[in-house]
């Protein structure tokens, strides 16, 4: 049996939870950030909610659903054409911040306290 994976409280990590490593050695574990939200003539942001000085936003456009935190895209997930449940998270300086579509239900959680949701109706 392999032990526990540790993990590096002073390191980044990708958008996949990829651990990428923090060659200034500063600051609380942070996933990467994958930069802008991709520019779209037709989206809709599904919860937004602020906390922790973090403006968090679930957006939506025709072929991404994409987690923003404070203007910047920390992880993202094709859309499917039939929806799907899915969930997709990120660490934000050492806060774990993530949202999970299921049954109709869009929840946003930081540090797994359930903190918005609403029911999507189609």
């Amino acid at each position: 049996m392999n032990p526990e994976p540790v993990l590096d409280f002073n390191a980044t990590y990708d958008g996949a939870g990829v651990y990428t490593g923090n060659p200034e050695g500063e600051g609380p574990l942070t996933t990467s950030d994958l930069g802008l939200p991709l520019e779209s003539k037709k989206e809709k942001i599904l919860i937004r909610y602020s906390a922790c000085e973090m403006d968090i936003q679930v957006r939506r456009t025709p072929k991404l659903i994409e987690l923003i935190i404070n203007g910047k895209v920390y992880a993202r997930k094709e859309e499917s054409v039939i929806q799907t449940n899915y969930r997709i998270s990120a660490m934000y300086k050492g806060i774990k911040v993530e949202t999970e579509y299921n049954q109709a239900s869009q929840i946003l959680y930081v540090d797994g306290v359930k903190m918005a949701g609403k029911t999507r109706f189609f």
